[in-house]
């Protein structure tokens, strides 16, 4: 008996002693570019991996937010031919890259940022003050529709009647940055991205180009301005929906 109390004590002390911890759940810290350290437990062992995230990995992430304050209850004209023609499905990252490399500039954040909210389209805010004080209609350019991001719609930045198509017979302006926008008074003329001054990778001022004279005008520092300083009709003439 002596004997046997003297292994189921030292059993006991064994088990009392023994520290069975069961670890927390797989720990994953993500960063862009970074490595990423996973921690895991697989069967009371330690495993550590490492993996390395790239921009290509997050295909959803969101430029920076610029707009969020901006009322577009008004700003777009949909209709059946600006759903036919105009607009596209919201562009992942990978799509927003893909047409990136196929023009050769990048996007600004804030025009990423329209088109993931409602990817081009005819607008009702068409009108864009170019003399002050901008008093008639006059003193203002009209744009008719913003080409979105894609290929598939015929009227998007990479589509049949996109950029190239808008550039072909301006000379060298091919190279000088992407067109985004149609105008139809007080003449016929293009609005264009113009990265001639930042660099391709760089913020682009709106340049305005008379499609018969050729004539240049820088309109907006970026397009950022540009898309805040789109009016509606009566907005154009001093005017408030109220009246």
């Amino acid at each position: 008996m002596p004997i046997f109390n003297w292994f189921r004590k030292k059993k006991n002390s064994e088990n009392e002693n023994t520290d069975v911890s069961i670890a927390p759940a797989a720990k994953v810290e993500e960063k862009c570019g970074e490595t990423v350290k996973i921690e895991e437990i697989k069967e009371n062992a330690l495993v550590v991996t490492e993996t390395l995230l790239t921009a290509d990995d997050i295909l959803d992430s969101e430029p920076e937010a610029h707009l969020t304050d901006m009322n577009f209850s008004d700003f777009w004209h949909d209709i059946k031919e600006s759903e036919r023609r105009y607009e596209s499905t919201k562009p992942d990252m990978k799509l927003v890259k893909s047409v990136q490399e196929e023009l050769g500039f990048k996007l600004p954040d804030t025009f990423i940022e329209l088109m993931r909210m409602h990817n081009g389209g005819m607008v009702n805010r068409c009108w864009y003050p170019i003399n002050f004080p901008a008093e008639t209609y006059q003193d203002y350019i009209q744009i008719t529709h913003l080409l979105g991001i894609g290929c598939e719609a015929p009227y998007s930045l990479c589509g049949r009647f996109g950029s190239r198509f808008l550039l072909e017979d301006k000379g060298g302006l091919a190279s000088a940055g992407i067109a985004f926008a149609n105008c139809i008074s007080p003449s016929r003329a293009i609005l264009i991205l113009d990265y001639r001054v930042c660099g391709t990778d760089g913020e682009p001022c709106v340049t305005y180009i008379n499609s018969q004279t050729h004539e240049e005008t820088v309109i907006a520092p970026n397009f950022e301005i540009f898309i805040r300083g789109l009016k509606t009709s009566l907005e154009a003439l001093g005017q408030s929906e109220g009246k």
